[in-house]
């Protein structure tokens, strides 16, 4: 049961939903995913053609619409991800301390494989093991 806060004027006090009438009403209330929140209709309207005169430029508007793709990144680097989330800097040396460098990224399997044998580490991924039951001392019943 939903109750309104006042009575409509035709005598309305509430509604009664069963539950998935309830969650389709309330998914209806929920924005597309990456869209914006605000829009705007009339000389508001992003491409209206009386904007400008209406909609006061700010500094420097104009000129960070225009930079190149190449100067805004789209993602942050993998090792920035890595600094960020586990406070590592991978690509720190650790007998020098000076800054590594990507040469390559080794795709294909087979070259990868001669290159782990190489360095003495195992070129096969460990077997997966099945999940185990929960311990015993919880308490928990199997």
């Amino acid at each position: 049961m939903y109750e309104l806060k006042r009575p409509w004027a035709d005598g309305t006090t509430g509604f009664l939903f069963d539950p998935h009438e309830l969650i389709e009403k309330l998914v209806a209330l929920i924005p597309p995913p990456r869209g914006n929140l605000v829009r705007y209709h009339g000389l508001f309207a992003p491409r209206a053609a009386g904007r400008s005169g209406v909609v006061p430029a700010g500094e420097g508007r104009a000129s960070s619409a225009l930079r190149p793709a190449e100067q805004v990144p789209h993602r942050l680097p993998w090792a920035d991800l890595l600094r960020r989330v586990f406070l590592v800097d991978v690509l720190c040396c650790t007998r020098c301390g000076g800054r590594r460098r990507v040469l390559e990224a080794v795709t294909d399997p087979e070259a990868a494989a001669r290159i782990l044998l190489h360095l003495g580490l195992e070129a096969t991924a460990p077997r997966a093991e099945p999940a185990r039951a929960p311990p015993d001392h919880l308490g928990i019943a199997s």
